[in-house]
């Protein structure tokens, strides 16, 4: 069985819940919208946001624009307190083009902004891209490389990580090794774009395959531990058809994928891992599963929230948290702060909202949760959080909203309960 995390949107649309989180004077305090998308300016923001040195916010949007196939942009903070929104670029779906970005950007220290499309480029499989200040107040978008399928990738769905010499990488939904239980294009890749004196050189560094070992179709983006190792996570395929966590090592010049750990359907283990992982200061990854867990019945469950541990005998996983009380669902990657608590997204509930942020807090050995925000039933949480170092957290909406069409929203304060 292939277990895939499904959009939030069908998760939430069938919710009828209302708010019972806080007042309107919490939500006046501590949380508020600071842009609502209305589709000519961009719809759908799926991504997760990053910011430049000044706190202007960036991101992407899948549908939107004047092309409808998505936009790049920029919410920013002027002087007089008010948040505006520009639209960097608009998507067009036509070669050599791509349209319809499922992810956010990365930042590189020049100030060019990095990203992939779904769809478009010049065989209609997506892209990888570029964004770049050419003039004051001018952005200008390359395509670095469009996915042909076949033995290569096909249609990104993640974002990119880039090395200290500047090479990005990332995985593709589709492309590479065919198989039975993979999407119709192939089980997906993990791809190095290289830039060169000629251009960006593609190399395909691994081709999942559908052997009921390997994870297949990644959905979620790549990781770099100091020595250039890449760590990513499947959110199927493995034994058990539930998700796979995986790393790459380069070996003689060859890339080699070690199973980390291959996600159990037996009511305790987590299923479908739902975002990027992440690193402590001691090498331990976390990461947050959409499904599995000890509530929700066996082999079904409502998520967790688990940590993977490096030792002599390899790697050994803990389940941290069982979502299925006061969340459900977490749909994005897991997010520290400096003190070690989890931030996410997630569906609330009864009679909690049907999207919020949560917080997970380790105590005594245990993690306690706290539900710091709420929006109103047809909302959708989605994408990464963005802390800085105010504490204040940043966030996107992928559907709903004011004008329906996702918005951008800010978490501001300690012990916030803010509803929107």
């Amino acid at each position: 069985m292939r277990w895939f995390p499904i959009k939030s949107t069908a998760v939430v649309a069938t919710l009828s819940l209302i708010i019972l989180l806080a007042g309107a004077s919490a939500a006046a305090d501590h949380g508020k919208i600071l842009y609502a998308f209305n589709g000519n300016d961009g719809a759908d923001p799926n991504g997760g946001l990053i910011s430049d040195a000044n706190g202007n916010l960036y991101g992407t949007t899948y549908a939107g624009g004047t092309s409808g196939a998505g936009v790049i942009f920029e919410v920013a903070s002027p002087a007089d307190g008010g948040w505006k929104l520009r639209v960097l670029h608009n998507f067009s779906d036509n070669a050599p083009d791509g349209g319809n970005p499922t992810a956010g950007l990365i930042l590189d220290r020049h100030g060019n902004f990095y990203g992939t499309t779904f769809k478009g480029g010049a065989a209609g499989l997506g892209t990888v891209f570029e964004l770049s200040c050419s003039s004051i107040g001018h952005w200008t978008e390359h395509v670095l490389y469009s996915f042909q399928g076949n033995s290569g990738g096909a249609n990104p769905y993640a974002g990119l990580v880039m090395d200290s010499l500047g090479n990005i990488y990332g995985t593709t939904l589709g492309g590479g090794n065919s198989g039975e239980d993979c999407e119709s294009s192939g089980c997906g890749t993990v791809f190095q774009l290289a830039p060169t004196s000629t251009g960006w050189q593609e190399t395909i560094l691994y081709k999942f395959t559908d052997n009921g070992v390997d994870g297949i179709n990644p959905t979620s983006g790549l990781i770099l531990d100091q020595a250039g190792n890449l760590y990513g996570d499947t959110a199927s395929g493995g034994s058990s058809g539930a998700g796979t966590v995986f790393e790459l090592t380069s070996q003689s010049g060859e890339w080699v994928e070690n199973i980390l750990h291959s996600f159990a359907v037996n009511g305790v283990d987590g299923i479908a891992p739902s975002g990027p992982l992440v690193f402590d200061a001691s090498g331990n990854l976390y990461g947050l599963t959409f499904r599995g867990g000890a509530y929700g019945g066996y082999g079904y469950g409502y998520g967790t929230a688990f940590e993977l541990s490096p030792g002599s005998d390899g790697w050994r996983e803990t389940i941290l948290f069982n979502f299925g009380g006061t969340t459900e669902l977490p749909t994005g990657p897991a997010v520290f702060d400096a003190r070690g608590n989890i931030y996410g997204v997630a569906v609330g509930a009864y009679p909690y909202a049907p999207a919020i942020v949560f917080e997970l807090t380790p105590w005594e050995g245990s993690w306690s949760e706290a539900v710091l925000g709420g929006f109103a039933a047809g909302n959708v949480a989605s994408g990464a959080l963005l802390l800085d170092k105010a504490a204040n957290i940043y966030g996107a909406l992928g559907d709903g909203g004011p004008k329906n069409d996702g918005a951008v929203y800010e978490l501001t304060g300690r012990g916030y309960n803010a509803s929107f």
